[in-house]
């Protein structure tokens, strides 16, 4: 995982309230497993389902178009082009969640 990558994660747990008690390449967050609570790597660029976790919890829109994915969420966006397959839906969530959407990447 490039430096990049690990500051979008940073900024998107942070934004989504969880306590980074780990941090570096393993992004170990506190997060719960069924009724306990626990430390777990946390890395929603490569697990569609905390992806998805990710922008119900922050309310995001998801919007799939010709090609394309835009994510929103107020004043952020991003857009990635579908070729990618999943890993483009995964990577604009984290963008938005990090709140760095509409900026150069």
């Amino acid at each position: 995982m490039n430096t990049n990558d690990e500051k979008l994660l940073h900024a998107a747990a942070l934004e989504a309230g969880f306590a980074d008690i780990g941090g570096g390449a393993s992004n170990l967050m506190a997060k719960r497993v069924g009724d306990a609570i626990v430390a777990a790597p946390w890395n929603p660029l490569e697990d569609t389902e905390e992806a998805l976790d990710l922008a119900a919890k922050l309310k995001m829109t998801i919007t799939f178009g010709e090609g394309a994915v835009v994510v929103n969420r107020g004043d952020h966006s991003c857009v990635e082009d579908l070729s990618k397959g999943p890993a483009a839906v995964r990577r604009a969530i984290v963008v938005v969640a990090a709140g760095v959407g509409n900026l150069p990447r």
